[in-house]
């Protein structure tokens, strides 16, 4: 995200995200189809958040703890959600299939690159020896299989 690009030293890409409008039966494929809605929520002080914000969404609805996402639905506190695709997918693991069949991804609206990030002033030997690391995590498979184990499958 722009506005974040100077705060942090950038490391290594790890993945990239879809992210979309989660809602229940009925598709918001755009931020104008949100645009129109009561309420969207989104995970409280993230990129998310921030995301619609800078696109002038006022019916925002931020929350600390995206694991209720199914109750702040049927609540009626939340018309849609948007966030990550792939973390709201491994989060619907939990619930019935009564409930699953009631939601509707979306169509993608942003990517996000997701990277290792660290404090601005990091040393170059830290970010030399994370890049190592990181390499050395990717060929030896463990990348992929906490990527999977976090995200499901992203192909």
């Amino acid at each position: 995200m722009e506005s974040r690009k100077h705060n942090f030293a950038w490391i290594v890409r790890q993945l990239t995200l879809k992210n979309a409008f989660i809602s229940l039966d009925r598709a918001v494929n755009s931020y104008e189809d949100a645009r129109k809605l009561s309420a969207i929520g989104v995970h409280r002080a993230t990129s998310y958040e921030v995301e619609l914000e800078e696109r002038g969404f006022e019916n925002i609805r931020s929350f600390s703890n995206p694991d209720r996402i199914i109750k702040f639905f049927d609540g009626d506190r939340i018309d849609a959600w948007f966030g990550s695709i792939h973390e709201f997918t491994k989060r619907l693991e939990g619930i019935s299939p009564a409930q699953r069949k009631r939601i509707v991804i979306g169509k993608p609206v942003l990517t996000e690159e997701q990277w290792l990030a660290g404090p601005k002033h990091l040393s170059p030997k830290v970010i030399e020896d994370l890049n190592y690391g990181t390499r050395w995590a990717i060929e030896q498979g463990h990348r992929e299989r906490l990527i999977k184990k976090h995200f499901g499958d992203l192909h």
